[in-house]
């Protein structure tokens, strides 16, 4: 056998094994509910698992299977066509959706009854508000196709706030200072003062306290 067919016998098991179909049974039943979503994580990796927490400005991605060519009746795309994912609002409705990405699909299998099955990611838009109801499906748009809503829902946490001690800290010179962000969303944390002794990063950072006396930093 040839690495060519190989690698398409392969991929033939992995969708038939995610998204559980029968390419014979799909023809005969035309069930318009592609394209399916398979996996929902950070990447779009068909072998991550799927992730339902996050935050706004990190990405998110899926893994699809779209099927629907293997029913005539449902007629074809047009050349254009493009996949959308969309988010519903936090209650789940769907009337007024949020486009997270957009992609182009081309038809990735020689199999003519596959339309498209692939991958892609984008980044959570900053304006969606936190919220634990959200949920997502494919749409396309020549023609116009909606999916089935993907099974999990979606929760959004909320951005992390601009920090405040609150209070002076009193520290010895050159001592170690380590800040730590706790909040669920890891923003990126900025030590220092105007002429300088700058720290940078996310999650821990190791702050220089190279003077004496009293200095004002800020984070």
């Amino acid at each position: 056998m040839s690495l060519r067919s190989t690698l398409n016998a392969l991929s033939g098991f992995l969708l038939l094994f995610f998204f559980g179909l029968s390419l014979p049974g799909r023809a005969q039943n035309c069930s318009p509910n592609d394209p399916t979503i398979g996996r929902v994580n950070p990447t779009g990796d068909m072998l991550s698992p799927t992730v339902t927490t996050y935050c706004t400005g990190s990405s998110i991605g899926v893994f699809f299977g779209d099927f629907s060519a293997a029913c005539p009746a449902l007629g074809f795309y047009n050349p254009g066509n493009q996949y959308v994912l969309e988010m519903s609002d936090a209650s789940g409705s769907f009337a007024a959706p949020t486009t997270l990405i957009t992609s182009n699909f081309p038809t990735l299998n020689p199999n003519p009854s596959i339309a498209a099955t692939g991958s892609f990611s984008g980044i959570m838009p900053s304006t969606i508000p936190p919220g634990s109801g959200y949920s997502v499906r494919l749409r396309t748009t020549s023609p116009v196709r909606y999916g089935t809503v993907f099974s999990s829902t979606i929760t959004i946490l909320a951005p992390p706030v601009q920090p405040d001690f609150g209070l002076n800290l009193t520290v010895v010179q050159n001592s170690a200072l380590t800040l730590t962000n706790t909040a669920a969303c890891s923003g990126t944390l900025v030590w220092g003062r105007t002429n300088g002794d700058m720290a940078t990063g996310t999650g821990s950072i190791s702050v220089p306290t190279p003077q004496l006396g009293v200095v004002s930093y800020s984070v």
